[in-house]
């Protein structure tokens, strides 16, 4: 089977894992790239969501957002902004339907040819057997053995301090919690906040999360939080832990940077034992919202140290989404400028267009706007573009909702935070959003 694929004025060189315009080689992410590659390879048909999350992300929980952004990314590389090449088939999938031709990738079963590269590098025929004549030289053998395991004990050493690439952002697991109550038979708790919380973090936007089933493995184990880091390929370890103290349950959960070590935020909860049924949904919410918060805000600090010219759409957006979340910018400061930036990048960022959509939406809800008419049309338009984009974004549908209110349509608003609801139960807006809209279907 072919490895290298041509479409247009680009190659995709699966060997060398690079998209290419001619001889310039454009830059994409490992999971963008990996997402062209199974678009490309089955040109013609689609290809579902979940064979593209399961391909992309195996045993991880994602969101579909993080899909929409590979393919962003991708559309960009290939000037697709028409939507010519990548098809998108809505709730369904994508398909390729740029003309593909596979190009050969050798000029026989031993050579590998490389593209721009002058010469083919040919596998060498091994030398016929012969016995070595014992002489003086022979003896040099042992050193031989000796200089070959310091050239390798330096090279393992050099790779070990060579700089590794930063995980992607929002990656993170949810580590067994500790509980002291397991002994009275109680156990079953910590594991489902583990189980719960690892759910509840995966529907944030952008955000990846290891499935539970392979945090379970570190159970009962000594925890190193920058080699899990370095293990799982994320930045944030969630830990936490159940204390009995008697008639009450203490629940104690921190976040901690996987590769500097450092505790970023901590939270403690206390309930008590009768109340413990109906009490863990809430302290998942609760924890889920506060988690929320703090990893967008954790990111954004990354991006304003970040050199300016290295940040992308999504740091511009989560800038934005944090300077709202601290409510700056409510007169359309710079922080919604941050999200106009971010749609010069990507214009199917769906943060920034989610954004936007609140900002000129709450606007009216407020009846702070100066123009209720024209900002209800600017924010139907975004929140339209969004959920073309990510028909399962729950923010959007949240978007979708305060934006139906607006236009009086209080059915088909609580219809939006419903959906909203269910795509995140831990979205504490959608419950907000219900209640407004409920209490104005009762007048």
């Amino acid at each position: 089977m072919s490895s290298r694929y041509r479409f247009g004025t680009h190659t995709l060189d699966i060997a060398r894992a690079c998209l290419l315009v001619g001889e310039q080689e454009l830059p994409l992410r490992p999971k963008s790239f990996a997402l062209l590659e199974n678009l490309v390879v089955h040109a013609g048909r689609l290809v579902t969501k979940d064979e593209l999350l399961e391909a992309l992300w195996p045993g991880l929980v994602v969101t579909d957002d993080s899909l929409t952004r590979c393919v962003s990314e991708v559309r960009a590389a290939l000037g697709d902004g028409a939507q010519h090449a990548i098809k998108t088939l809505p709730r369904r999938g994508y398909r390729f339907d740029a003309p593909v031709a596979q190009l050969p990738t050798a000029d026989g079963p031993d050579a590998l040819d490389v593209p721009g590269s002058p010469i083919n590098v040919m596998l060498p025929t091994p030398a016929p057997a012969s016995t070595p004549t014992p002489t003086r030289a022979a003896g040099l053998g042992h050193w031989g053995v000796r200089a070959a395991f310091a050239a390798a004990l330096i090279a393992a050493v050099a790779w070990s301090a060579w700089p590794r690439a930063a995980p992607p952002r929002l990656t993170l697991v949810v580590l067994p919690f500790a509980d002291t109550a397991a002994s009275a038979g109680r156990g079953y708790l910590a594991d489902n906040l583990t189980e719960e919380l690892t759910i509840a973090l995966s529907r944030l936007r952008g955000a990846s999360v290891i499935a539970s089933a392979s945090a379970f493995s570190y159970r009962q184990q000594a925890i190193d939080t920058r080699q899990i880091g370095i293990d799982l390929g994320v930045r944030y370890v969630v830990q936490g832990s159940v204390f009995d103290t008697g008639e009450r349950l203490r629940i104690n959960t921190r976040l901690v940077d996987a590769q500097g070590g450092r505790m970023m935020w901590s939270d403690q909860v206390d309930v008590g034992r009768a109340e413990l049924p109906k009490a863990q949904d809430e302290i998942v919410l609760r924890l889920a919202n506060a988690l929320d918060g703090e990893l967008v805000q954790a990111d954004v600090r990354r991006a304003v140290l970040a050199a300016p010219a290295s940040l992308d759409a999504e740091d511009f957006a989560m800038q934005c989404d944090a300077a709202a979340a601290n409510r700056q910018g409510e007169s359309g400061g710079p922080s919604y400028a941050l999200c106009e930036r971010a749609l010069q990048l990507d214009p199917m960022n769906v943060r920034a267009l989610v954004r936007l959509a609140l900002y000129y939406g709450d606007r009216v809800e407020r009846k702070q706007s100066p123009d209720p008419t024209g900002d209800l049309a600017r924010a139907r338009a975004w929140v339209a573009r969004a959920l073309e984009i990510a028909p399962n974004d729950f923010a959007a549908h949240c978007a979708n909702a305060i934006v139906l209110g607006g236009e009086h349509k209080v059915r088909d608003a609580i219809i939006a935070a419903q959906r909203c609801q269910t795509l995140n139960p831990s979205h504490a807006r959608a419950y907000r959003i219900l209640a407004t809209q409920y209490f104005f279907l009762a007048e």
